[in-house]
């Protein structure tokens, strides 16, 4: 089901919040409150949620390639699954975030906050973590190939 913005922000508005396998891609949803929403397995392709509320949203499986989501609040967000390949998450809040098997490969999630997220399993080949926060976090079994981590904390992780 092919969605606009105008859509999405008036179903939002009256209390909807299951957009599971939506049509999404492409959209602009910058600045706006979108947490709690569920977007299972959407197609998200190129969307922008660039300094967007998202905290406790479900993105699971969601196709975020090439997605900018820079300076969003993803903060206890379920990313799990999620294919957010060449995604920029430069700046975002993903404190707590759950981002098990998620492919961030060529993603740039520079001086993002990442402190107590689970990346068991994620692919980070190629990604950017400079300057990121990675205290505590969760990386066994993560593909750390070529990823950028200069700068980073990675204190208890």
């Amino acid at each position: 089901m092919k969605l606009t913005v105008q859509d999405v922000l008036a179903n939002y508005a009256a209390g909807e919040r299951d957009f599971s396998k939506a049509e999404l891609d492409d959209l602009k949803f910058k600045q706006k409150d979108l947490s709690g929403i569920n977007l299972e397995s959407a197609s998200l392709d190129g969307v922008l949620f660039r300094q967007t509320n998202l905290q406790e949203s479900c993105l699971r499986k969601a196709n975020l390639v090439d997605a900018n989501i820079r300076n969003a609040n993803l903060e206890n967000a379920d990313l799990s699954g999620a294919d957010l390949e060449g995604a920029d998450l430069e700046g975002s809040n993903l404190r707590g975030a759950c981002l098990i098997e998620a492919n961030l490969q060529s993603a740039s999630l520079r001086n993002a906050n990442l402190a107590g997220a689970n990346l068991k399993g994620a692919n980070l080949n190629s990604a950017a973590l400079i300057g990121a926060n990675l205290e505590n976090v969760q990386l066994e079994g993560a593909n750390l190939k070529g990823t950028l981590l200069k700068g980073t904390q990675l204190e208890n992780s």
